[in-house]
């Protein structure tokens, strides 16, 4: 079976070798369930982030309620590759403000070391219930990096201090309640993703060789987890760094992209 897939897979490269190649900058988002929180740009893939080079991801929210917006908190974490990564800033969005209310906003700050944004919370401060709300979509924050490193990195909500990434609601029938909880609805939370690899690199040595090739035989015809729901689990065989459009299995596009950049290095 083992050396079927490669066959098959060196004749697949074959086919797309010689083809030119085009660094790609892909940014999208996807729709799911409303409501829901995600990183905005899903997807950043740019061989141009060299070290020292910096970028913003907003943490945004398509919330909307019709009768009129209940939200009047927000909290998370980000979680990231310290090797690639590392956190410089975060400053207050446009859902939660002082022109809406009396707004106040934290930031704990990054721990680069082990990469984690620790936490940041905004909220209508009041003395006495009701508290000031508002309506989405919105965003909670702006979050800044700077690269560090070559390679690829998740930016993933994490829960903050115990508590889960969430957007808090109040109504006078439900009180203080909780209209997203990343925790309870994982379906809800979209996470983020960043590489500045050559595509095609699955070793991360910058260059685009035989030993990649090889790696991508292994995993070809294999998924990630979750790709099929419900499945829960990824295939044995499964191998991210092959995945290098991210579409959660190892097919003939991840094939064409190394082909389009076999024997390049940057």
């Amino acid at each position: 079976m083992n050396r079927e897939k490669t066959l098959l897979t060196t004749a697949l490269l074959l086919f797309t070798l010689g083809l030119l190649s085009a660094n790609p900058v892909g940014v999208s988002a996807v729709p799911w369930a409303s409501p829901y929180i995600m990183v905005v740009p899903d997807k950043i893939l740019d061989t141009a982030m060299v070290p020292g080079t910096t970028f913003e991801v907003s943490i945004y929210t398509n919330y909307y309620e019709p009768a009129g917006g209940e939200a009047w908190s927000w909290q998370f974490g980000l979680a990231f590759n310290p090797t690639v990564l590392e956190g410089v800033s975060v400053r207050n969005g446009d859902l939660i403000t002082a022109a809406k209310g009396p707004a106040v906003f934290i930031s704990k700050g990054f721990n680069n070391t082990i990469g984690r944004l620790l936490g940041a919370v905004c909220y209508f401060d009041h003395d006495l219930p009701p508290p000031p709300t508002t309506n989405g979509p919105g965003t909670f924050a702006i979050v800044t990096f700077r690269v560090k490193g070559y390679g690829s990195s998740d930016i993933t909500l994490v829960e903050t201090a115990g508590k889960p990434t969430a957007l808090l609601g109040y109504n006078a029938i439900l009180d203080y309640y909780e209209i997203i909880d990343g925790q309870l609805e994982s379906e809800k939370i979209g996470n983020g993703r960043f590489n500045n690899k050559l595509p095609g690199d699955v070793d991360g040595n910058r260059k685009v060789e035989a030993s990649d090739l090889l790696d991508l035989s292994k995993a070809y015809g294999s998924h990630g987890p979750a790709y099929n729901y419900p499945l829960e689990f990824p295939s044995q065989d499964w191998n991210p760094e092959c995945d290098f459009n991210w579409n959660g299995k190892v097919d003939a596009s991840d094939l064409f992209d190394l082909g389009k950049n076999f024997g390049k290095s940057i």
